[in-house]
């Protein structure tokens, strides 16, 4: 993001304009899980009075005696020059499985550190652990830097495309928003980029690839074509991020098509048993799964940002004074405000509510029409919320607060992206060959998903509503995926196991997705 002087600044095409960069972030960070701890990586004190080579004629094998582990040259090196060190009285090893991956001078055992790293269209989230004993020590959130080149996945295809080094370009600003965070987690503990070994990182498959720095023009079209499925491991110094040579980032493997490792991760997330479950990961773009342990079908639907408040008229991100509730009782309008503040615009969790209200106070119809005045009076004589129903130019408009409005324009943006949502999650239920009815639960994961009024959700006929199946949510699912994968290596394992058992469809390549997406347009 440029920071430059409005009034000095010639407008010469569409241009967005952030206000102020220190705006608190909604971010949805939480997603509560209970695993067990076996870390990848583990540090080793020695003493090197206690390595023995009786019966080896190896100081190597005195070393390794009952630890079964193995060395590269530059790790011999170092044991090497330790060993002739009169000054030095012991090292400590850095393990990863069974081989030595470093060795530090000293007693470091205590400084281990991990991260599992969530990376979004919009926001990345960072989780950082001690892998001593696996405690969270904080988690820090940001928008994602590449915002700034375009809201959406398509957008920034479309950047890379049609700017010179564009991939480049965005591939930094993904390095340099995680460098920030890194920032912020130095402040508190000052050791961690010298003994930070391990980034475990998840995102959907075009933020997979400009993380890496691969062009994701293949992304953009038939047969949406990445680059690589499986994990990538690469060393954190070459991508650019601030740490020390040992680290490495480890980015979860990739579905297919749209579907990439951030619902790989949000599938770890989920219970391991034979009940079968909806998952619907509801953000810029929407990401939908069913099955269980065995086998699961996944699909992804371009629902667009207008459910994160973007192209939204009076729309904003769920950042302090956003309306994210909202309700109509007796003719009156109350709302809550994220941060307790003014209201200055409405974010995605609200724009449900106020749609849901309005339809349900006959203010809006089931094709979608807002209602002029002149039309609601009719219907409605006397009725008080005829009052904030106004004309923006030819343009019918309800008044939620000063300055605070939804338009018939923005009624068709959730129209849009509501039967986008509803119609993956029918065709991919039907796909699956179960009765809906079947089905054990529906789970929602990701911000969006967690905050929404989920009784207003299936009003709008964005969540499908089907008796007796429960809806909930299980916060950032994403982020419990990495968490765990970072946590336990045994659940690398259980990667393999999902990938085995998932099958990706396409929706958009459906004989009636179009019929039926144009069906589902409208409220019930």
């Amino acid at each position: 993001v440029e920071n430059v002087l409005a009034c000095q600044s010639l407008v010469k095409s569409d241009l967005v304009i952030y206000l102020k960069d220190n705006e608190k972030l909604s971010i949805l960070e939480k997603g509560d899980f209970v695993n067990e701890f076996s870390p990848n990586i583990k540090k080793i004190f020695i003493e090197k009075s206690s390595i023995s080579i009786e019966g080896s004629g190896f100081f190597s094998e005195g070393l390794i005696r009952g630890l079964d582990l193995n060395f590269d040259y530059p790790e011999i090196v170092e044991f090497q020059n330790i060993l002739v060190d009169n000054n030095e009285t012991g090292f400590t090893l850095i393990i990863k499985g069974n081989k030595v991956i470093a060795i530090e001078r000293g007693n470091r055992e205590k400084l281990n550190f991990g991260i599992a790293l969530d990376i979004g269209t919009t926001s990345v989230v960072m989780y950082l652990y001690d892998m001593n004993n696996g405690k969270l020590l904080n988690t820090y959130s940001s928008i994602n830097g590449q915002v700034s080149s375009g809201g959406d996945v398509i957008s920034r295809i479309s950047f890379c495309d049609n700017e010179e080094n564009g991939t480049s370009i965005l591939q930094k600003k993904i390095i340099d928003t995680i460098n920030k965070l890194l920032g912020e987690a130095e402040k508190q503990f000052i050791d961690l980029k010298e003994n930070l070994y391990e980034i475990i990182a998840c995102g959907n498959t075009t933020m997979n690839h400009l993380f890496h720095g691969f062009n994701p023009e293949n992304l953009g079209h038939f047969p949406f074509l990445s680059i690589h499925k499986g994990n990538i491991i690469s060393k954190a110094q070459d991508l650019g991020i601030n740490v020390n040579k040992y680290c490495k980032v480890d980015f979860l493997p990739l579905i297919g098509g749209f579907v990439g490792a951030d619902t790989l991760a949000v599938l770890l997330a989920v219970e391991k048993d034979e009940n079968i479950r909806l998952v619907i990961d509801l953000g810029t773009n929407g990401e939908i799964a069913i099955g269980n342990k065995k086998r699961y079908l996944v699909a992804s639907t371009a629902c667009g940002p207008a459910l994160e408040g973007a192209g939204i008229s009076c729309g904003m991100r769920g950042t302090e004074g956003a309306i994210e509730k909202f309700d109509i009782k007796n003719g009156r309008v109350s709302y809550k405000v994220v941060g307790n503040v003014k209201a200055m615009g409405i974010c995605g969790s609200g724009i449900i509510d106020v749609v849901s209200e309005l339809i349900k106070n006959g203010i809006i119809n089931s094709s979608g029409k807002l209602l002029a005045r002149e039309e609601f009076e009719k219907l409605y004589p006397g009725n008080r919320l005829m009052e904030r129903l106004f004309k923006n130019g030819r343009t019918n408009c309800f008044l939620i607060e000063e300055n605070i409005f939804i338009t018939q324009r923005d009624i068709r943006q959730i129209q849009l992206a509501k039967s986008a949502i509803y119609t993956g999650c029918m065709m991919i239920i039907e796909e699956y060959g179960i009765k809906k009815e079947l089905i054990h639960e529906i789970l929602l994961s990701g911000a969006f998903g967690n905050y929404i009024d989920i009784i207003n959700g299936k009003k709008i006929g964005l969540l499908p509503d089907i008796e007796n199946v429960k809806i909930r949510s299980i916060g950032n699912g994403a982020g419990t995926g990495v968490q765990k994968y970072l946590l336990n290596r045994e659940e690398k394992e259980r990667c393999r196991d999902i990938l085995y058992g998932v099958k990706h469809i396409d929706l958009a390549s459906s004989g009636n997705f179009q019929d039926n997406y144009i069906k589902n347009m409208n409220f019930k």
